[in-house]
């Protein structure tokens, strides 16, 4: 299972892209359920943003909402910065540990586009 998910997660002005994107990206953690383990936060490269970040996680399905079986050990990535509008956005990538080929998860998170 691979679900993608995207948000606004805030709709602020930009006093400053790199405080926006910080903004974003607290937003982002804070949209991932209780028990997450945050393995890593980067910047990375997205067609049409300027600035963002990626965090990675991985974290034990709850076995709500059609999800995996509970316990099911789950990676994901959220990006978070702003958009050519400076507006935050969220895109949230998951799927169960194994599911995806070797570099799979970067090349879902490289198709990613920002307008």
């Amino acid at each position: 299972m691979i679900a993608v998910s995207a948000a606004i997660v805030l709709a602020v002005s930009a006093t400053g892209v790199g405080q926006l994107v910080h903004e974003a990206a607290i937003a982002a953690e804070a949209g991932i359920q209780m028990g997450v383990d945050i393995k890593g936060q980067k910047d990375v490269e997205l067609a049409g943003a300027d600035d963002a970040k990626r965090i990675d996680f991985t974290f034990e399905a709850t076995g709500e909402d059609g999800g995996p079986p509970k316990g099911t050990p789950v990676q994901g990535a959220i990006l978070a910065g702003p958009d050519s509008a400076d507006s935050a956005f969220a895109v949230r990538v998951d799927a169960r540990q194994g599911s995806l080929s070797d570099g799979e998860p970067d090349r879902i998170v490289d198709s990613v586009q920002v307008h």
